[in-house]
């Protein structure tokens, strides 16, 4: 393979800007579940809503009269028997809540990375089957701590910032059969291609037991395979500019590769370290040149 010339390197820049860039705020993520749409959503829903992310701790049976949380009939002492839903946090009569179901809580497993299944009561089991699914944490608003402490999460962040920048040359391959035996292997999921840090309750819990991160890992090396085989994709990649090196390396070989944040010249770490970006550098000179004239 023969190395690019300053002058095709600045061409080929220039060329390749529609694509370098993926702004993934243009992509929305599609609720499934029409009983999420924000313009239909009833109190109820909204109220379920925001303890997904809050844990709820019990309050008291004075704090609701001693009635039960769904039909109000009377609960405690004299009344009857009662459980308490690990979700809300309220208490509930046997017959709206038996102690019988149990399910992971979104906020104790994003603020406190328990994946234990609680208690819930029978509307509460309901509503947490419908989100399951649903793309609505963002951890790195939630709890970016995860990212550090939880190594399965930091895997995964690193997985999917790999297929973010992967993503970017399947879409412009024109191996259509190939790109879609790739997404084929997370049809229900696409999201997970575009923002790294937004993820389902399934997503969550499949990262605590291991199963999305093989999944991940095996989307990735199916895509990079495909990456290095297709004449297309190849010739998107990069040769360091600092060494020199017959090498291609991409965005996306994030052990190996580093990308300028100002242009998206891709450069090996080890060439980079200290060194000032060269494409930057002379648009710089080029400005100032311009200026002087």
């Amino acid at each position: 393979m023969t190395t690019r010339s300053d002058d095709f390197q600045e061409i080929e820049d220039e060329t390749l800007s529609s694509w370098e860039v993926f702004d993934a705020d243009n992509c929305s993520i599609m609720h499934r579940c029409s009983s999420l749409d924000p313009s239909t959503m009833d109190e109820a829903t909204r109220t379920k809503m925001q303890l997904l992310t809050s844990i709820k701790n019990e309050t008291g049976l004075d704090s609701q009269d001693y009635k039960c949380s769904r039909c109000n009939s009377f609960i405690g002492l004299i009344f009857g028997g009662y459980n308490v839903c690990n979700f809300d946090g309220c208490y509930y009569c046997s017959g709206c809540h038996d102690n019988g179901k149990f399910h992971v809580i979104p906020a104790r497993l994003i603020h406190n990375w328990d994946s234990t299944e609680y208690a819930v009561c029978h509307e509460n089991m309901k509503f947490l089957a419908m989100i399951k699914s649903e793309p609505l944490f963002d951890i790195s608003k939630l709890n970016p701590s995860l990212y550090n402490t939880v190594p399965e999460m930091g895997e995964a962040k690193r997985l999917r910032l790999q297929m973010n920048q992967i993503k970017k040359y399947l879409s412009c391959c024109d191996d259509n059969d190939a790109v879609v035996a790739i997404e084929r292997k997370i049809l229900s999921r696409l999201y997970l291609w575009e923002d790294a840090s937004v993820y389902s309750l399934q997503d969550l819990i499949e990262v605590s037991n291991g199963k999305l991160i093989e999944q991940l890992r095996s989307v990735v090396q199916l895509a990079m395979q495909h990456i290095k085989s297709c004449k297309r994709c190849w010739q998107k990649g990069y040769i360091c500019e600092l060494c020199r090196s017959e090498e291609v390396i991409f965005p996306f070989q994030l052990d190996l590769a580093i990308t300028c944040p100002l242009c998206n010249s891709v450069y090996h770490q080890q060439c980079k370290k200290g060194i000032a970006c060269r494409k930057c550098s002379r648009k710089t000179a080029r400005a100032l040149q311009e200026f002087q004239i």
